[in-house]
């Protein structure tokens, strides 16, 4: 599916569209989209297509775990699972030192510091960790999948799957993200990104705030200021978990006003007017600002997405380190990495390249 492909860095910033270039390329979308539409049911209707299975790996096989190691691991899994339920209740510097500090049971042995045995298959999960948690999102498809491609006609934005470009027959039956990417943003010359993360419940309250973000690109106080948004929608109920941040918006706050951030406390109170605090999960990744039930914030840099630096920062820790006394050794191996590729340790959902002094969107 296409939230298991990892997250991306918002295709629009830093580009500004020639409209006629666009209708040009918009009568083409346009085109494809009358075509995908009517292959949307085939795709539905198409038996699924038996995946190719890799020939096995000459590998000797691991040596079972014993009794005393799968107690240990079964206790670690208890205490990360206890913490990540306390995290978002706590204030955010507390949130973040319990999660790094979860982690290093995930990584390590706790009686002698060293690697534990599954430590790869915590390396392999701690994406999922950071970004994935159970709800019903996938469970219940959109109620109308031809909305996508009403959306696709739409002039003020370019529609692209993440996964499937301009596919969105095969977009909807996999899952992905569709992001609709401002066809008039009006970029300053020198510019701060930013993203607000939205959980939903369902894809009902996604699509509503879709349309929602939609009509923002009207606006004429922050409309120009929002590079793009992506939404996470299927038409078929999906198995997988899915991602936390199942409605992304990026722009540009205003840097000649320091003392608010007009463009993102605008796009916040239009999400909090659209979904009630019920249709919101509260489940976020973690590092994330928190501003409301279900809604958090961050700075955004070009290099990466914002939970996957995080996570090849903590990764490298694990793989720089095979022996690590406890829990307040691994998180300040953790800070001094995070302090070291810019990411502000005070406030880990911002960088310390950025140099603005425009704080954070509130819900006012």
């Amino acid at each position: 599916m296409g939230a298991g492909s990892g997250d991306s860095t918002p295709r629009g910033v830093g580009v500004q569209k020639n409209p006629k270039l666009t209708r040009n390329k918009r009568r083409n979308a346009v085109r494809l989209t009358e075509k995908a539409s009517q292959t949307l049911q085939d795709v539905l209707d198409a038996p699924s297509q038996p995946t190719a299975t890799p020939p096995p790996q000459q590998a000797a096989p691991p040596r079972p775990p014993t009794q005393r190691q799968l107690k240990r691991q079964l206790r670690a899994e208890r205490t990360q699972e206890v913490r990540l339920q306390k995290a978002p209740l706590a204030e955010k510097k507390v949130a973040d030192s319990e999660f790094i500090k979860s982690q290093f049971h995930a990584f390590y042995d706790a009686k002698t510091g060293t690697y534990s045995k599954a430590h790869q298959q915590g390396q392999v999960r701690l994406y999922k960790n950071m970004s994935m948690f159970d709800s019903r999102y996938l469970q219940e498809p959109m109620s109308d999948p031809d909305l996508v491609f009403e959306y696709a006609k739409d002039d003020r934005f370019d529609l692209q799957a993440q996964n499937h470009a301009y596919d969105y027959p095969t977009a909807l039956v996999k899952g992905d993200y569709f992001h609709f990417v401002n066809n008039y943003l009006e970029v300053p010359d020198k510019y701060l990104t930013r993203r607000l993360v939205v959980n939903t419940y369902s894809q009902e309250s996604a699509v509503k705030l879709t349309d929602a973000l939609i009509e923002l690109y009207d606006d004429d106080e922050v409309g120009g200021s929002i590079s793009e948004f992506k939404t996470f929608l299927s038409a078929v109920p999906l198995a997988e978990t899915p991602k936390a941040d199942k409605v992304v918006v990026y722009y540009h706050p205003d840097e000649t006003v320091t003392d608010s951030d007009r463009v993102g406390t605008k796009i916040a109170q239009v999400i909090t007017s659209v979904l009630d605090e019920k249709e919101r999960d509260p489940n976020l990744a973690p590092f994330y600002e928190h501003i409301a039930t279900g809604i958090g914030w961050s700075d955004e840099v070009k290099t990466n997405s914002f939970t996957t630096i995080r996570q090849q920062l903590i990764e490298r820790v694990v793989e720089e380190n095979p022996h690590v006394t406890d829990e307040e050794e691994f998180y300040n191996l953790v800070m001094d990495k995070f302090r070291r590729y810019r990411v502000d340790t005070e406030n880990t959902h911002q960088y310390m390249v950025t140099g603005t002094s425009v704080p954070g969107p509130k819900i006012t």
